[in-house]
């Protein structure tokens, strides 16, 4: 048994919450075949209700109270959870001190996490229940949660002053909702830090102007700027380029290819003056490590590519030294290069309006990346020329983009969506009136996405601070440069 935990008694009573359908008290609807989460379950999971917002992922919708050393405080935590996701239950309601507004699921999420690591912190501090929990206690465990620590459990410095904020909140909640639980409570008229809030406990001023920091001008021109270029000048090419992609990588039958087929091909190759297509670099680097010599003038040659346009799967390790000669004198007169935009159409560059081809040739891989790069560019067009949410953002969906009425002289666009925050589940549904780019940018993301499905989200679930460093680095590399766009400055955005 864990030091500091009762063995529960036979007639310990039962929850009065036991058998409670979960979905059903909060009125969510249940895709169909669904699991419904009930009380008693150790683990709350609500990935198949209906409604969930995109950006809840698997995990900010499943709360696993095993975690929690001691039975009879699980006990404890999902009564609380109860009673903050939902404050209109009959045995809720009554209580003078508790919320009345319910708890989103992501900081049900959140919190269970916090009440946790407090919880798991009295049992290894030898509280047996928590009617011996004392302000020694509060005080002791919010020092020891101001520390950041690795795995091991070394300091490496301070958290955040929010989420020192959290978890003095649970502590105090624990106070306003003693009265449900079962397994026990704080001792009568104990209020954590006397009642004080848990912003003054953490020691959070009020902020001055927003909390975010405004980009600042040197910054956003530069990046609006080329996003604006991405979605407009090239998006257009950006998307034919991935649509032949995936056509053309239609997987041929899985048979061998002759040595009079691969011959045909690379005879076509040598007439017409078309270079072989590429390994790409990963492809040379395995085989290197396969046993491949680092000279050898077949490693940069996709021979793959060369059973596809003989409409085979492969050519074999064995038939590889009979067709080395021909590969090797093809390659030597028509060369290698990348397979996808050898065409490309000019464009005018960025600063000087002088034509350039829009891209230069793309591995496959190249291409998919630069599809991703496009999406950020429409994602930061839509979200600077709107002001959007993330959550918000997350919403949109294919068919979303209102077209202007007929006779508008003002031609103004909408895009219907959803408000997430602050709302019930599923959300509140809004219109945004937009400029035309925005629309555009809409328009684009839509094509980028390959899910052409009505309703099928157009941006989908996304991390920002991911995936604007990534299109950062390519408008500052070789391929913004050549296009003549600005660099952008390190800023964080």
């Amino acid at each position: 048994m864990i030091p500091g935990i009762a063995a529960a008694a036979p007639g310990d009573a039962a929850s009065p919450f036991s058998g409670t359908d979960l979905c059903a008290e909060a009125g969510w609807r249940l895709r169909a075949g669904g699991r419904r989460p009930v009380f008693d379950d150790d683990v709350w999971c609500f990935g198949d209700v209906d409604g969930l917002a995109v950006q809840l992922s698997e995990g900010d919708v499943r709360m696993d109270f095993t975690a929690i050393c001691d039975p009879r405080w699980r006990l404890v935590a999902k009564e609380y959870l109860l009673a903050r996701m939902l404050p209109g239950h009959e045995l809720v309601a009554g209580l003078p001190h508790a919320y009345r507004i319910p708890l989103a699921l992501r900081s049900c999420k959140r919190r269970l996490a916090e009440l946790t690591g407090w919880l798991n912190w009295l049992t290894a501090s030898g509280a047996g229940s928590l009617s011996q929990v004392s302000q020694q206690h509060c005080d002791r465990y919010l020092h020891h949660r101001r520390a950041r620590r690795d795995r091991s459990g070394a300091v490496l410095g301070s958290v955040d002053e929010s989420v020192v904020r959290l978890a003095a909140a649970v502590v105090i909640e624990l106070a306003l909702y003693g009265e449900l639980f079962t397994a026990g409570a704080y001792a009568p008229g104990f209020r954590p830090w006397d009642g004080r809030s848990s912003a003054r406990v953490a020691g959070m001023r009020a902020p001055e102007g927003n909390k975010t920091p405004v980009v600042r001008q040197e910054v956003l021109q530069p990046m609006l700027a080329a996003a604006l270029y991405l979605a407009g000048t090239i998006g257009s090419g950006i998307v034919a380029l991935g649509e032949q992609v995936r056509r053309q990588r239609t997987p041929a039958g899985g048979h061998r290819a002759s040595a009079a087929d691969i011959a045909e091909v690379l005879g076509r190759h040598r007439r017409h003056g078309e270079p072989l297509e590429a390994a790409p670099p990963h492809l040379a680097r395995a085989r290197i490590a396969r046993g491949w010599d680092p000279d050898d003038p077949l490693l940069g040659v996709s021979l793959a590519a060369l059973a596809r346009q003989a409409g085979a799967g492969r050519i074999t390790s064995s038939d590889l030294p009979a067709l080395r000669p021909l590969i090797t004198r093809a390659m030597r007169e028509v060369g290698t290069e990348k397979p996808w935009g050898r065409d490309a159409g000019a464009v005018p560059r960025a600063d000087s309006g002088e034509p350039v081809p829009w891209t230069l040739p793309l591995h496959e891989r190249d291409v998919r990346d630069l599809t991703g790069f496009a999406g950020t560019a429409c994602l930061l067009v839509v979200a600077t020329l709107t002001g959007m949410r993330e959550s918000e953002l997350m919403e949109l969906r294919s068919g979303c983009r209102r077209p202007p009425a007929a006779g508008d002289p003002f031609a103004r666009h909408r895009l219907a969506g959803t408000l997430i925050k602050g709302q019930p589940l599923g959300g509140t549904e809004e219109e945004w009136v937009v400029i035309e780019q925005v629309d555009q940018a809409v328009a684009l993301a839509e094509q980028l996405s390959g899910r052409a499905e009505p309703g099928a989200p157009v941006f989908g679930r996304f991390s920002f601070p991911v995936r604007y460093p990534w299109f950062r680095a390519w408008v500052n590399g070789p391929g913004g440069r050549r296009l003549g766009l600005a660099p952008i400055p390190g800023d964080t955005v």
